[in-house]
Order: structure tokens, then sequence, then C-alpha cells
């Protein structure tokens, strides 16, 4: 009886926790980290270090995912524009996971990321040579709308050194403004709106380590891991990351929860009953037993189900009587009431019947 709900259980946990290898959606994610830049613009410590920690995340979460290291322009252009084909042909319900790590800024409304080729700290140049994010959101909206995205710009780092035009004077680094809502797509800031964010951290930058940990908790809620995202950050470094959707579903990136053992209602142990005939005057064998069990209602003979019993008890079973000496092809039928110590009925078997009792 043990046997029988222990296998029903594993199988339960083995199925739920399969759960995110066998989701329905498509999983593409671009990881962007820019670190090495020149000394004018302000080298970073973590970038590196956060694609390599998220990039086992999604692996780990069935995500298809294309790192790139130290991107110039140009091969931002081509990265973006190969993510947005990738997500567009994966087909409705497809999830997409655009981050960025490295240094950003925003100038006029507009956010910028910034580039590993570009040599001048002046903030003109600076800008003409940078990647607008709302490039890389309208495109995702317009030629993958058919996904669900994630965008995460940890960027605005605090060691950016801007140098107003015609001086050598450094200026503050600008954190990033908020772009519009897009529907179907949930923009996340390392930072708050007009604040920096830190590239201080061991073995990877803070924001991305938590990120990390709290995306592949299973039965946590995207919106909700974010936010959950959120308050660890402030806790952890009194830095306030911001959290922008529109029109987003529910989807659980790590999959659902495994049930709790304590609360898995198991199927009733199987029950067995011996049946003790005795036969009338007119039956060649004049006794005999048979094992019968019962699991769920339905009644079991030699490991094939032959009826079932009602809730009062009474049940009505058939099969075929393969007893020797009894023709092929009679079926034995008994009808009665299953219970333990006073239970019983009749049994009919071709032109043999009589009386039984359950034991």
């Amino acid at each position: 009886m043990r046997r029988v709900g222990s296998i029903t259980l594993v199988l339960l946990f083995s199925l739920l926790a399969a759960a995110p290898a066998a989701q329905a959606q498509k999983r593409i994610a671009l990881l962007i980290g820019n670190q090495d830049y020149t000394r004018e613009i302000g080298k970073l410590a973590n970038p590196h270090n956060d694609i390599a920690l998220l990039e086992k995340a999604l692996k780990g979460l069935q995500f298809e995912v294309t790192s790139v290291l130290d991107a110039g322009l140009a091969v931002l252009h081509q990265a973006v524009n190969a993510h947005v084909r990738r997500v567009r042909v994966a087909g409705p319900d497809a999830i997409a996971f655009f981050y960025y790590a490295g240094h950003g800024a925003a100038d006029a409304g507009t956010n910028y990321l910034i580039p590993i080729d570009i040599k001048s700290a002046e903030e003109g140049e600076l800008w003409d040579g940078s990647l607008r994010l709302t490039e890389i959101t309208r495109k995702l909206r317009t030629e993958a709308g058919n996904a669900t995205h994630f965008v995460v710009f940890d960027a605005c780092r605090n060691n950016l050194k801007l140098v107003k035009a015609g001086s050598r004077a450094l200026v503050q680094s600008r954190g990033f403004v908020p772009v519009a809502q897009e529907a179907g797509m949930l923009i996340a800031y390392a930072t708050a709106e007009d604040e920096l964010a830190s590239d201080v951290g061991a073995g990877a930058g803070p924001y991305a380590s938590v990120l990390a940990e709290e995306i592949v908790k299973p039965g946590v809620e995207a919106v909700t891991m974010f936010r959950n995202v959120q308050r660890r950050v402030r806790v952890a470094i009194q830095q306030e990351p911001y959290l922008g959707f529109n029109a987003l579903g529910d989807i659980y990136l790590a999959g659902l929860a495994p049930p709790d053992p304590s609360k898995v209602k198991l199927p009733p142990a199987p029950t067995h009953y011996l049946v003790t005939a005795t036969a009338g005057e007119d039956c060649v064998v004049k006794s005999w037993h048979l094992s019968l069990l019962v699991q769920d209602s339905n009644i079991f003979y030699n490991g094939k189900q032959v009826g079932s019993v009602d809730a009062d008890g009474s049940f009505k079973i058939s099969y075929p009587n393969t007893r020797p000496g009894v023709p092929p092809g009679v079926t034995m039928i008994l009808v009665g009431t299953l219970k333990k110590g006073s239970g019983g009925g009749r049994y009919v078997s071709g032109l043999c019947s009589g009386t039984f009792i359950i034991e």
C-alpha cells in the first residue's frame, strides 16, 4: 500500500520539477556587458561578471542566450537587430530578455547605452556615438510584437567621466529618465530616475547579483520577482531600482513552485478483501477463495478492473471463470455487499451458483 502512494508522489514531483524545461514558449535572451572603456570614459569592474552570472541563471531557465562583451556601436546595432530577428521568428508567446551592463546616461530626456569604442568624454560627441535605449524598445515592440519582453538597463554607472563641451571640466553623470511603457514589456533600471548605479561588488555588481538569485526561484511571478529585486537592492546598498510595465500577463520564469509534501493529497491506499465462496449442490467445485483489491471505488482482480463499489458498499463484478474443470467462455458474476467481516452475497457461474462471505 505504501508503494502505490510513494510512486504517485514521486511522479507528481517529477512532472513539476520538469516544468521549466517543458515551457511552451520559446525563450530568447541577449546579454551585453561593456566594461573595458578608455580611461577618459571610465573603466568598469563588473559588467563581464554580471553577464556570466545571468547567462548561467537564464540557461538554467531554458533561455537561448547570446552574450556580447565590450561592444562598439556597430556591434551593439548588430546584436540588437539579430536579437529582434530571433525573437520575431520564435513564434507566438515567445519570451525575450534583454540585459545591458555598462556605462549609460541620459541627455535631454533620452537614455543612451554607451559603446566601448567611444573615445571622447565630451558630451556632444558622446551622445552622437551612443545607442538610444528607445531604439531598442521601439524595435522590440514594432518588429517582435509577438513576444513578452523584459528589458533590464543595469547602467548609469557612477564612475562615468562626462566632460562639458569646450572644456576639460568634469560634470555630474546623469541617471536615466523613464521611457513610455509599452504593452507586453517590462523595463527595469538598476537605479531610480536621475540616480546613479553602483559598480561595486565582489564577483558581480549588486543589482545583477540579486537578480540572478531571484530569477531562478520557482513559483514567483515575474513582476513580483523584479519587485523583490528592488527591495533587496534597496536594503543592501540604499540604491532604488526602477520598474515599469504595462499590460503584462502572468509569467513564471522559473516555473510554478513544487507542492508542499505535507499538503499533497495522496490517493487512498488500496484495500484487500478475501472472498470465501460455498457452492450449491449442482457445482463441481464446492468451495473456493479469491482476493479482491479496491482503490478509489474500483475493484481489481488479478490486476484487472472487474467492477466498482457504491457508497453503501454494494457491488457487482464479473470476470472470466478460468478455474480447472470450467468450460471455456463461462463468466463469474458476484453481487453483494463489500464489508470486511460482515459482507457477502451470491455468485453465478454458468449452471453453478452459491454464496460467499467477505473476510
